[in-house]
Formats: structure tokens, sequence, C-alpha cells
């Protein structure tokens, strides 16, 4: 909001003021609004004392804007383990002898799912299904567009709409899936990527923002380039065809999942920042003028 920044120009003298960055939004915005939103957010970063990234992707996208790299601290997220307590698996006959995808993300055009569906109609005489899960009323225009691709090619039978489900549900769609796809086009880190992970998921990403960062590709998970449709159904079809691979890459991301912080350590590190923040501060105002 406009009166953000504002606000930040009037006090940034008179208080620290620390900025949390999970995504820039000039990022994913499109013309004419694009140079406007970017501006702003610069602006918005340039008042701020302490900047905390997300991603080393999105640190580098800050500092690409001119701003100083010396303020600009990274803090990966965290998954919640509570989610593997969560996970009671809803059993459907409709699912049995079928490979469980699981999309999970806002249904906005820069999460991919227009590339995943014409995917999906490539991945050829092997059974699947595909659960979408996430919030599909924030662009309708959007979500009626990849209704009427599902209907176009014919796979009404095998895509289910979900919604926005509660924390205390998300486990069970995790705990029923075979494979995790993530086709998006912008990604600042990819939360989603790390709870897949716990639950020993092999992931189909795209090679793109934060998400190498998360993602080892042939390790934890296969990467293809963003808006790929045919090489998004390779990838798709290697692990929907190997059970082997699907386990070895799904053991490897539960096992890569130790390199990342838990919330209470990255709360810890976030805390520490912030203190030598404002112990900075006391120490320039014992500092006597000349």
């Amino acid at each position: 909001h406009p009166a953000v920044f504002l606000f930040n120009r009037l006090v940034h003298k008179k208080v620290k003021i620390v900025a949390l960055v999970h995504l820039l939004q000039w990022l994913v915005q499109k013309p004419p609004f694009l140079p406007l939103t970017k501006a702003m957010e610069k602006q918005m970063l340039k008042y701020s004392h302490l900047i905390v990234a997300n991603s080393n992707y999105t640190a580098e996208k800050i500092t690409q804007m001119g701003l100083s790299k010396d303020k600009v601290k990274v803090i990966y997220p965290a998954y919640d383990p509570a989610l593997l307590n969560k996970q009671d698996e809803v059993k459907d006959s409709l699912r049995e002898g079928k490979i469980n995808l699981l999309f999970v993300a806002n249904c906005l055009p820069h999460k991919g799912l227009h590339f995943l569906i014409p995917a999906l109609h490539l991945v050829k005489n092997i059974p699947f299904v595909l659960d979408i899960v996430g919030d599909y009323t924030l662009n309708v225009t959007y979500v009626k567009k990849i209704k009427r691709a599902i209907k176009k090619y014919g796979l009404e039978e095998q895509v289910f709409w979900h919604g926005k489900v509660s924390r205390e549900e998300i486990g069970q769609y995790y705990s029923r899936a075979d494979i995790f796809v993530l086709p998006s086009l912008k990604e600042a880190f990819g939360l989603v990527l790390l709870e897949a992970m716990a639950f020993g998921l092999p992931v189909v990403a795209t090679r793109v923002g934060g998400i190498p960062e998360v993602v080892e590709h042939q390790k934890t998970g296969l990467l293809v380039p963003p808006g790929n449709i045919v090489a998004l159904s390779q990838a798709i079809t290697i692990l929907v065809k190997d059970e082997n691979l699907r386990r070895q890459y799904g053991r490897k991301g539960k096992q890569r999942l130790a390199s990342f912080l838990t919330w209470e350590e990255a709360g810890e590190n976030f805390y520490r920042l912030v203190k030598i923040l404002l112990s900075n501060k006391q120490r320039q105002r014992k500092i006597p003028k000349r």
C-alpha cells in the first residue's frame, strides 16, 4: 500500500525499519503497472535498515534494484513438522492403481498451472490423477481458462479441485500423493517444496527463481525449463514409470531437509539480526559529535 512507503520515509530516521521480503511483486506484475510497482517497492526497501530475503534469488533481485548488499540478509523459510502428524490418508477407490500427482499453490498465472494441464495430456498410457490444492478465487478468469483446458484435453475424470484447505487438512493430500509438481514461472523460494520433501515425495519443478536452492536436480527431483510443456511432460512421465526412482528421490529429499532450518532456528537467526541492528544503533548514539 502506498501509505507504507510514505510511512517508511517519514519515520526511518527515528526508528529502525526491518523488511521481510517473501516475493517482490514487480517480478510477477505485468505492464502497465510493473514500473510503478518496482519503483514503490524500491522506495520502501530504500528506507529499511535491514532487509531479510527468503532466498539467495530474492536477495540478488533486491540488490539488482540498486539497494545496498550490506543490509540484505537471507533466512530460508522452514516447513512445519506438525504437518507430518496430520497425514491421515483419505481412501478413494477411484484412485486405486493410479499415480497421484499433487499441485499445491494459489491458482495464479505465475504458478504455471496452464502449462501443467497440456503437459499431462502428453502423458500417455499411464493412469494418473491430479489434485489441485490452493485458493482458486483470486483470479477467476485464469481458473476458467484452466477448466477449459481440462475439458479440451479430456482430463475431467483425472483432475480434482480442492480449493484452499486448512493446515490440519493439507497433510492428507501430501500423504496420498506419489509425485509433487510445481511448474512455476516465478518463484521466490517454494515452501511447498520443503513440505513435499518432508513427506518423502519426489518433485518435478521448474528451474526458476529460488527453486534450485531447494530441489537438487536428479537427486531430489527433476527440474525443467519454465513454460516448456514437452520437458514438463517428459519429467513427469519418467517418475510415473519408475517407482524405484520415485523412492530414491523421495528418500534423498527427506535427507536434504536436514540442511534447512526449523522455524524456531529461523526465528533465532532473525532475532540475532535485529539485535545486531539495534546494538549498532546504540553504539552510534554513544559516539560523541565533534
